[in-house]
């Protein structure tokens, strides 16, 4: 997979995620966190993307959102990108996730090379973990449970302890 963009907020429950980006690719995951850094989540199952051309640049933001604290927040962002998705909820309340750490399309087998990825996995609560995990083995043909476990191991050895015992005691 490669990193195409950044997602600057995402609004629950309707799941609007606000994007920028430089390609049309097809993209299937993202990773986000808010601004503090307090809440973690990876997002994926995207319907259907937009992105524009040369934006790289540029943050947009909604002016069709129903969020009025949202519009309050960001009242510089215009003519928004939107990727409408379903995503796990990993926190109940409702609040917008801001300052995703990337958005990676498809094309190449990257994302578990991103440091980025590894920071934001090892913080997610271990039900939201798993429930990803299960997501890669679907999505990816290639997905191998042991070598994912060592890159886990390498950012979070006892999360990665943790999910092994798990998946063990699933097993037998």
């Amino acid at each position: 997979m490669k990193r195409i963009g950044e997602v600057i907020a995402i609004q629950e429950p309707e799941i609007t995620i606000e994007f920028y980006g430089s390609g049309s690719d097809c993209v299937v995951g993202m990773i986000v966190s808010t601004e503090d850094g307090n809440k973690f989540g990876i997002v994926h199952t995207i319907h259907s993307v937009l992105i524009e051309e040369g934006k790289v640049g540029q943050a947009f933001g909604s002016e069709q959102s129903t969020d009025e604290q949202l519009k309050q927040d960001f009242p510089h962002l215009k003519n928004s990108l939107r990727l409408l998705a379903k995503a796990y909820t990993w926190h109940q309340d409702n609040s917008p996730l801001l300052l995703n750490q990337g958005v990676y399309s498809n094309n190449q087998p990257e994302l578990l090379n991103k440091r980025e990825y590894w920071q934001t996995v090892k913080l997610l609560p271990l039900p939201a973990l798993e429930r990803h995990i299960a997501w890669l083995r679907t999505e990816d043909d290639q997905f191998n449970d042991d070598i994912y476990l060592e890159k886990l191991s390498s950012m979070s050895r006892p999360l990665a302890w943790e999910i092994f015992l798990h998946q063990e005691n699933k097993r037998g």
